[in-house]
């Protein structure tokens, strides 16, 4: 089942809105200043710790694809997290956009619905390798008009899937984001054809106006040796 948890605000018409508002926006200053402080590139990697802090999505030895990962502040987490440099993690970052290199990261620069973005990732998993992680913080320039918005995350969301499919192991992590809109059904629909069961989490690091959603969620329908061979949905968190 998907758990949908839209963002919660308060409808006090005597003075409680405001006084949220005032709250929000002193978080949001709080989580720039604690960017700054801890060296990450942007405000969105508190989102990916909250989640990790969650669900435990990391460990050593594990592989990290990070999908849309400019300016870099999700690869730094994940870099951060399955301990790059003291045990055989990779993390490869994959975006349009050239960002400035990461200590110890995997760049490759593409779109990913470019086969020959895909394969090149693929290499750098290694031969016969698949991600234990795959991330995806991708989401269109927001034009505030919520219903574009949510069309062109919602097709990013299935762009991500594609990718998932070709390169996620079993019992692979999919972190994922998206906006709440009348496209969500669908994409929930699809979702529940491929898994057994999918999360959905807000992290307290989203932004207060933002009407998006981060799926922590474990793997697809995949071949599963412990299932005879046979093609099962595996429990997802």
């Amino acid at each position: 089942m998907l758990f949908l948890s839209p963002p919660h605000f308060n409808n006090n018409r005597f003075g409680g809105s405001l006084a949220k508002r005032w709250l929000d926006v002193r978080m949001h200053d709080m989580y720039v200043r604690r960017a700054q402080r801890d060296m990450y590139r942007s405000r969105a990697a508190y989102k990916l710790l909250q989640l990790d802090d969650r669900f435990s999505i990391f460990r050593k030895n594990q592989r990290v694809v990070d999908l849309g990962c400019y300016s870099g502040g999700w690869s730094q987490v994940a870099l951060k997290r399955t301990r790059v440099g003291e045990s055989d993690s990779v993390v490869i970052g994959v975006d349009k956009v050239r960002m400035d290199a990461l200590q110890l990261h995997t760049f490759v620069q593409g779109d990913i619905t470019e086969p020959s973005t895909i394969d090149a990732v693929k290499r750098a998993l290694g031969e016969n390798k698949k991600a234990h992680v795959l991330l995806s913080d991708m989401a269109p320039n927001v034009t505030g008009r919520r219903a574009d918005d949510h069309l062109e995350i919602t097709e990013l969301n299935m762009k991500t899937l594609d990718v998932m499919e070709s390169i996620l192991g079993v019992k692979g992590w999919l972190v994922m984001k998206t906006f709440f809109g009348p496209e969500t059904q669908k994409l929930r629909t699809f979702l529940e054809s491929r898994f057994y069961k999918v999360r959905a989490s807000r992290p307290h690091a989203t932004r207060p106006e933002s009407r998006e959603v981060v799926r922590g969620t474990l793997i697809v329908a995949v071949v599963d040796s412990s299932n005879g061979g046979r093609e099962r949905p595996c429990r997802f968190i």
